[in-house]
């Protein structure tokens, strides 16, 4: 729930990138979520908690995302496009 929360808070500040399909912010935008769902789920309570803020910027092809925690740690995601069964999905890797 927390996580759903932020996710929504964070889409209105996003940067622009060139996925191969549908528009710039739109693209971007889900790999935020993406990579913020991943991290809600991977990552225990206590560091989903100390959740300070994130970060998407274009890189080729992907979006690299970084999730800011306290004491300067931050975790980095990236982000590609892929098809599958002829839909499309977001997949983020630390």
């Amino acid at each position: 729930m927390k996580t759903k929360i932020l996710i929504a808070m964070m889409l209105t500040a996003i940067p622009v990138v060139a996925f191969a399909h549908g528009n710039k912010v739109g693209g971007t935008g889900k790999a935020i979520e993406a990579a913020l769902e991943k991290f809600g789920q991977e990552e225990n309570h206590t560091v989903v908690d100390g959740f300070l803020g994130v970060k998407g910027w274009p890189d080729q092809d992907k979006v690299q995302v970084k999730i800011y925690l306290p004491n300067n740690a931050f975790i980095q995601y990236s982000c590609v496009e892929h098809e599958m069964n002829g839909s499309e999905m977001i997949m983020c890797a630390k």
